[in-house]
């Protein structure tokens, strides 16, 4: 009996991926239309970011880990009307220079709230991956433990969140909710970051 309980519990502790290869980084941003100088902009917030990971040593298993980091929102880059091309294309570069190292910064002070891990293989047939087995999904709690659920294939629901903008009527988008079963964790910028970086 002790050793199917370890068993269990080692099935359920969240996945070690050091050393694993890094497939794909994608942040979760959120773009809303603002004015700007009495001009029509969008400006960006970013709340979180998703790595995939693959499994060196086993072929066709691999891990999704969501983090989350201190929001931070950019503002729009103008140039002076006197700016020639080449200077806006260089103002333009160093905004995006910047916007990275920003990000990057975010990254090394994150905190993970989700794995997913699945196997894929080769269908004979077609020649297309195909989940192998049933997916593992798990989720932080509000308590801060992790809540596992097994299931044919990621149990994980995302939702984009909105609210009313503080300036005027129209709803902006604000965050993403993740869940599992009955548990969420919220990934969300403040309004009051519409002043540009923080």
């Amino acid at each position: 009996m002790n050793t199917l309980i370890i068993a269990v519990l080692l099935m359920q502790a969240v996945p070690k991926i050091e050393g694993w290869k890094e497939i794909i980084t994608t942040h979760y941003e959120l773009k809303n239309p603002v004015t700007f100088e009495q001009k029509n902009v969008t400006i960006s917030s970013f709340v979180g970011f998703r790595k995939v990971y693959e499994n060196p040593n086993l072929n066709g298993e691999f891990v999704l880990v969501v983090s989350k980091y201190s929001p931070i929102t950019f503002g729009p880059q103008t140039a002076g009307i006197d700016f020639t091309l080449s200077e806006m294309q260089v103002a333009t570069n160093y905004s995006q220079k910047e916007k990275q190292e920003k990000l990057a910064e975010r990254i090394t002070f994150s905190d993970t709230i989700l794995f997913v891990r699945w196997h894929e293989i080769e269908d004979p047939k077609t020649k297309e991956k195909v989940l192998q087995g049933s997916t593992e999904n798990w989720l932080m709690g509000p308590d801060g433990k992790w809540v596992f659920e097994s299931s044919a294939a990621s149990a994980i629901k995302v939702e984009l969140l909105s609210e009313p903008a503080v300036s005027k009527g129209q709803n902006i988008l604000t965050g993403f909710k993740f869940s599992l079963g009955k548990n969420y964790h919220i990934l969300k910028f403040d309004q009051s970051q519409f002043g540009g970086t923080k």
